[in-house]
């Protein structure tokens, strides 16, 4: 399902008790797709590639563990609360090489890429969670 996953760390994935705690706290309900992530590859290894959306070119580094790591979506979340530019509706989704990061939108499904340069104004990726792992996908098996 995630082609494009280089070394799965199975040692740190979450439950769906955890996922479900998680959602009640923040008021979120995550897509299936990103339940799975979660409880079978959270903290895995992607493979290198990038992909264009609008002529513009993204690449995703990782996506960014629910739980565990100096970087996950709960501390993400926690440190966004105070930020007035961000959406609090924006999830942190995954991360970039540059450390701009993607974010899911749970208000509307969409995916958006936000760079700290010019915050105010995200860039809309696609219009669920699924669709941003089939572009994953689709980028993966053109780099191969």
């Amino acid at each position: 399902m995630f082609k494009f996953i280089l070394n799965d760390s199975n040692k740190e994935n979450v439950t769906l008790e955890y996922i479900r705690k998680f959602e009640e706290k923040w008021g979120v309900r995550f897509p299936d797709v990103l339940v799975n992530y979660y409880m079978n590859h959270n903290r895995s290894e992607l493979e290198e590639f990038s992909f264009l959306i609008h002529n513009l070119e993204f690449s995703v580094e990782f996506i960014i563990p629910l739980r565990y790591g100096n970087i996950c979506v709960e501390k993400i979340l926690s440190f966004n609360e105070g930020n007035e530019y961000i959406s609090k509706t924006f999830i942190p989704l995954a991360e970039d090489i540059d450390g701009e990061d993607f974010y899911w939108d749970s208000s509307s499904g969409k995916v958006f890429y936000l760079s700290m340069e010019n915050i105010e104004n995200p860039i809309p990726i696609c219009d669920t969670v699924e669709q941003f792992f089939e572009i994953l996908n689709k980028s993966y098996e053109g780099e191969r």
